[in-house]
């Protein structure tokens, strides 16, 4: 499946019964794409689709921003949101043991060094950081945002196409203007 995907020209569906692998393999061709320099957005109908696709996104390396309302979004997507910002562990506030207290400051400082946040206060600012990712993710509903109009994309992978409605396929396909289309259906 990920070779006839990097091969097609214009889109490429990719299907399978639950649990054939469907999302691993569109999280490998992502991979290969970024490495190839590519840009590469990311929708599906439902935060839990796309933030599924991250998950995996997240275990094979590959780095990525994710877009949309910060309640509906996976806890370890999160740190990928534009929303992030550098928040206290209430680590203070633990009852736990000086060593622990430390192991936990660790962890913190680890995490922060991980994924460094970056605060928007600006228009500017959010179509800059917008325009540095390679991989954007969004739900379908979430690509209808202006700063869409200023950006485009060499692919655009729509996971569970089927249950997005025609006309928004059709609106990020022709708003977007992606070179290739990659589809899964849903299972």
């Amino acid at each position: 499946a990920i070779d006839k995907v990097l091969r097609a020209e214009d889109y490429a569906l990719i299907l399978g019964m639950p649990g054939t692998g469907k999302t691993t393999a569109i999280a490998h061709i992502v991979r290969t794409l970024v490495a190839r320099g590519k840009t590469v957005l990311l929708t599906a109908y439902t935060h839990t689709a796309v933030d599924n696709l991250l998950l995996k996104l997240k275990e094979v390396g590959v780095d990525f921003l994710r877009l949309g309302r910060e309640e509906c979004i996976h806890n370890e997507i999160k740190p990928y949101t534009i929303h992030y910002e550098k928040r206290g562990q209430g680590l203070m506030d633990k009852k736990i043991g000086t060593k622990e207290r430390e192991k936990e400051k660790e962890k913190a400082k680890e995490k922060e060094k991980e994924k460094e946040s970056e605060v928007v206060r600006t228009v500017a600012e959010l179509e800059g950081i917008l325009h540095r990712k390679q991989v954007l993710a969004t739900t379908c509903l979430g690509i209808t945002h202006d700063l869409f109009t200023k950006r485009r994309f060499d692919y655009c992978i729509v996971d569970e196409v089927s249950q997005c409605s025609q006309p928004s396929t059709h609106h990020f396909l022709l708003h977007i203007g992606a070179n290739l289309s990659i589809f899964r259906q849903a299972s």
